[in-house]
């Protein structure tokens, strides 16, 4: 906590995928480690803020015939939070992530696979009990890469609850 100036945070992430389901099999299992920084500037109160964020992240496969998907990347963030009174508050982030992949992910023409990332994430939170909250929230991914078949775009919704003490 830095006062009126605002916050800063900083992360490490440790995730592990399995994929059992088809058409993903083993080959796609992997870790990924993530350690990041975020900046919170304070617009007048504690719960209003300009965010600024960067990302680095590395996918490694758990098998060597997984290698084509390993990749590093970076991640650069923008963003707002707004709390409208006590029991609303709404945030907006846009995310810029670059990933690039192992010379396992060559292609037939002798290039590595490079993707662009953006991200745009909204999220609407509304204090239903004093420690209950209901949250919406809406994410859209674009993957744009030099490999034409991994562009895709993906619309996600969710609606949560959440309990704070």
């Amino acid at each position: 906590d830095e006062g009126a100036f605002g916050r800063t945070e900083l992360y490490y992430r440790l995730r592990g995928r399995n994929f059992l389901l088809s058409p993903y099999s083993a080959e796609r299992d992997s870790n990924n480690h993530a350690t990041g920084a975020r900046q919170f500037f304070a617009l007048g109160s504690r719960d209003r803020n300009l965010i600024a964020g960067y990302r680095f992240d590395a996918d490694n496969a758990k098998r060597i015939d997984g290698e084509q998907f390993d990749y590093y990347g970076h991640q650069f963030e923008a963003g707002l939070e707004w709390a409208f009174d006590e029991d609303l508050s709404a945030g907006a982030l846009y995310a810029y992530k670059i990933e690039n992949y192992s010379d396992a992910s060559e292609s037939a023409d002798g290039e590595k696979r490079d993707d662009d990332e953006h991200q745009v994430i909204t999220r609407l939170l509304k204090r239903v009990h004093e420690y209950v909250w209901l949250s919406g929230s809406y994410v859209f991914v674009r993957n744009d890469s030099d490999q034409k078949s991994y562009d895709y775009t993906r619309h996600i919704t969710s609606l949560g609850v959440e309990v704070r003490y």
